[in-house]
């Protein structure tokens, strides 16, 4: 399983003493550091972040999204374009991921990544879903031959926002193999993912790849997940691989273990397993992977650690450090760090990465600028010099991002999954009422003019928009009380909805 299906690209907020040290070409390896290093940046980020709504909080009804995205190899300018993406649309917004500082596109979902982590699961609000809700994406490159025309990208989305069909298509040159990739993915009434087709291209045929089927538990968490090979030979499905997830007490994915199956023996063999842990605002803070020893055999053993860091109060990450095991050995691979200005943004990242000799191989720091709708304009990147000792950045810029955007003006679905979080600052003014805010134990919902027995949707999201309470029920009375015991302190948003999924109310709640 690559380990780049986890990362999330992150870095440091603030300047600490500990920069030095961290920069240095010999980064230590001890755990304790890393906590003590991780308990300063949340000390400092306390008292230094304006709010995360504060931050994005929307106030005009026009939206800004992305249109195209140039990169361009600085020392060949003017002409030296390596790649450019436009992005087309009809419904659909953009919103940049300030974690892994980046506009994603790509829905692929295959078997061998967990629900949830590190996947694009066709689902607004879901954790890491791509940033780009276009429905076509057309990539040109020049770095094989000139520039020309490369990929192109085909999204299609149901009423809800969820990716009902997605298409990656490169040549599409029937006397190729060419990994040409497309998506079918299927909904239940309540927009939760339960089915995947994979198809792959080969020679002119979309051979059906991957079958996923997903299996919830009442409180809509996958319990299971299973995926099936089609065998063309024998037309027809047989079983491949599955995971089993369990969940902590807020209801995040704790463990999630994959095992694949063993047609000699008819059984099922575990081969991977994923253990996460979170911060007090249930963002995802730590990642512990395991695997079958290189030998092929024996019990699962670790074989990758991340550890990332958030700007107080938000879902962007501000620091990690990833880390790999080889013969009961750890080793630093990558550390990334961001430094952010007076607004919250991040102004500035630094990755780094190292050998297992704690070398320094490679790594770049880039400058990003912004708008007023908070989006990146530029992007300036330089990067290290190992030839150097010690190693620096280089003195002049290698490569520029540059960032185009249109103006639009959402519909009411897209306004309320504007910035990937659910979370909008606009309350339906309709004699509808939660309170208390701020919140201890529970919220009283009132809704004097519904009538008796007509079906209502009580959703709660935290920042991520991910829904952490969930209440379907007839309503038979005035008001009606909603505990709050599970959820951690925190801002949350109560969205309330009809029995046909159509928001009716929207109010940011603070926890305490």
């Amino acid at each position: 399983m690559k380990k780049t299906i986890y990362i999330l690209l992150a870095g440091l907020c603030g300047v600490l003493t500990a920069n030095a040290q961290l920069h240095s070409s010999t980064p230590p390896h001890d755990h304790q550091y890393y906590k003590n290093v991780v308990r300063q940046i949340q000390q400092q980020q306390q008292a230094a972040m304006p709010s995360f709504q504060s931050r994005f909080a929307r106030t005009t009804t026009t939206y800004e999204r992305i249109k195209a995205i140039s990169n361009y190899n600085v020392a060949a300018l003017p002409s030296g374009i390596n790649d450019s993406t436009r992005y087309l649309y009809t419904g659909g917004g953009s919103q940049f991921d300030f974690s892994g500082m980046d506009y994603m596109s790509v829905w692929q979902f295959g078997s061998f990544i967990p629900y949830g982590y590190g996947s694009n699961v066709a689902k607004v609000n879901h954790y890491y879903v791509p940033a780009v809700y276009c429905d076509t994406a057309l990539i040109y490159n020049a770095y094989y031959s000139p520039f020309h025309f490369y990929d192109k990208r085909y999204i299609t989305y149901d009423s809800n926002y969820c990716v009902t069909n997605f298409a990656d298509l490169y040549t599409q040159d029937s006397t190729t193999g060419y990994p040409e990739s497309r998506f079918i993915n299927k909904f239940d009434a309540n927009s939760y993912l339960t089915e995947t087709y994979t198809f792959s291209w080969s020679y002119g045929v979309w051979d059906t790849f991957e079958h996923r089927i997903f299996v919830y538990d009442i409180n809509h968490h996958v319990i299971k997940d299973s995926c099936g090979g089609y065998d063309p030979l024998a037309s027809t499905w047989t079983a491949v691989s599955k995971w089993l997830y369990s969940y902590n007490t807020y209801g995040r994915i704790a463990i999630a273990t994959n095992f694949q199956y063993n047609s000699t023996t008819a059984t099922w063999d575990s081969i991977n397993l994923s253990k996460y842990t979170y911060n007090t605002d249930t963002l995802l803070q730590t990642t512990t992977m395991y695997s079958v020893p290189y030998t092929g055999t024996g019990p699962l053993q670790k074989n990758f650690h991340d550890s990332s860091v958030y700007v107080s109060g938000s879902p962007i990450t501000s620091y990690e450090v990833q880390q790999s095991y080889f013969d009961n050995q750890v080793f630093t691979t990558d550390i990334f760090k961001k430094h952010f200005n007076a607004l919250g943004l991040p102004d500035s990242l630094y990755i780094t990465e190292y050998d297992s000799a704690n070398n320094v191989t490679q790594g770049t720091k880039t400058y990003y600028t912004y708008d007023s709708y908070n989006n990146p304009t530029y992007a300036y990147s330089n990067n290290i010099d190992t030839s150097r000792h010690p190693w620096a950045y280089n003195t002049t810029l290698d490569v520029k991002i540059t960032y185009y955007y249109e103006t639009f003006t959402p519909g009411p679905l897209w306004v309320k999954h504007a910035h990937g979080t659910g979370i909008a600052t606009v309350e339906v003014q309709n004699n509808m009422k939660v309170y208390p805010n701020p919140a201890t134990d529970e919220i009283s919902v009132e809704l004097p003019d519904m009538v008796k027995g007509t079906v209502v949707n009580i959703n709660i999201y935290n920042l991520l928009g991910q829904p952490v309470l969930t209440e379907r029920l007839p309503w038979m009375s005035t008001v009606h009380q909603v505990s709050l015991g599970g959820l951690i302190p925190g801002t949350y948003q109560v969205i309330i909805q009809d029995q046909g999924n159509k928001d009716m109310y929207r109010k940011n709640v603070v926890k305490r």
